[in-house]
């Protein structure tokens, strides 16, 4: 009968050991349910923008696809009007070059000066001269023979009003009048020689009464 209670008495100690325990964990079990209501979130209202948005993404918005295609990923071609140049791109000149034509003119010739003297003979072998300034003949000297009226003589003229002109050409000319002798010259001059004609016309109005006329040539240098 001994041994029998303490086999009984033994679980009755523990039971009571044990209560203690168990009650002390109901406890704290109870505290975390009454604290849970209160990190319950509301999802009939709006969240506070500071706490994180814990839902799922959901799927995304097939009914409106983005149109504009992504430039990195390759697609479909653009079948629309093809793309404009690059703002930047230089657009060729249009405009015509400067045509402008070179200054066809030649350049300005040195005028050539005749001036000087002269000196050389007729095709009668008589002598003829002239002075030029500023290429113009000043003087002009020349012997002369008419053989129909058996006459010579020698003639000096002197042009006034600046002489006779020459050319730049080198080309002059004259017709003067006198008595009893007139005469008719021309000619044209180089750099430095020249030659022409020369006319003369003899009328002596007192006797022995004669009317000549001869041409010759004549050439000179200076």
């Amino acid at each position: 009968m001994r041994s029998w209670r303490r086999s009984r008495s033994t679980p009755i100690w523990l039971a009571l050991a044990v209560i203690p325990s168990w009650l002390a964990l109901a406890a704290v079990g109870c505290g975390n349910v009454t604290d849970a209501p209160a990190n319950v979130v509301d999802a009939s209202r709006p969240t506070d923008a500071s706490a994180p948005d814990t839902s799922p993404p959901g799927p995304p918005d097939a009914a409106s696809p983005d149109a504009t295609p992504d430039a990195s990923s390759p697609g479909t071609p653009d079948a629309g009007l093809p793309d404009a140049p690059p703002a930047d791109a230089a657009s060729p000149d249009a405009s015509p070059p400067d045509a402008t034509p070179p200054d066809a003119s030649p350049p300005d010739a040195a005028v050539p000066t005749f001036d000087g003297e002269w000196i050389g003979t007729t095709s009668q072998s008589k002598p003829l001269s002239f002075t030029a300034l500023d290429n113009a003949i000043t003087t002009l000297v020349f012997e002369w023979a008419v053989p129909a009226c058996g006459v010579t003589g020698r003639t000096t003229t002197t042009f006034g009003g600046g002489g006779l002109p020459i050319t730049a050409s080198g080309t002059f000319a004259a017709n003067v009048s006198g008595a009893p002798l007139s005469y008719l010259i021309s000619g044209a001059l180089g750099s430095s020689t020249g030659s022409g004609n020369i006319t003369f016309n003899f009328s002596q109005p007192t006797p022995p009464f004669c009317t000549g006329s001869v041409s010759a040539t004549w050439s000179v240098a200076r």
